[in-house]
């Protein structure tokens, strides 16, 4: 089974199995109530432990119709990892 952590924007903690592409996770989910703080706090606790780390709620890129940006906050937040892969969905 892979750990897999998913930080949300909103409160609240949460745990449970799941099945993704054949594979087995582990999902570990920490809501931080929008403390970006917390969120660089939790991606550098779990580096190199977790198979991957979520991001809900805060995404590396703003996009509008055909236009792309690159939110000046949290497009940071994926180069606080240095061997776990982050991800935003996106």
């Amino acid at each position: 089974m892979k750990p897999v952590l998913v930080i949300d924007r909103f409160e609240g903690n949460d745990e449970y199995e799941l099945e993704f592409h054949g594979k087995k996770l582990e999902v570990q989910r920490y809501g931080v109530g929008k403390d970006v703080e917390r969120v660089r706090d939790l991606i550098a606790e779990h580096d190199g432990k977790v198979h991957s780390i979520g991001l809900d709620g805060f995404p590396l890129r703003l996009e509008l119709g055909r236009h792309s940006r690159s939110h000046a906050t949290f497009a940071s937040l994926a180069t606080v990892a240095e061997k776990t892969p982050v991800v935003d969905g996106s």
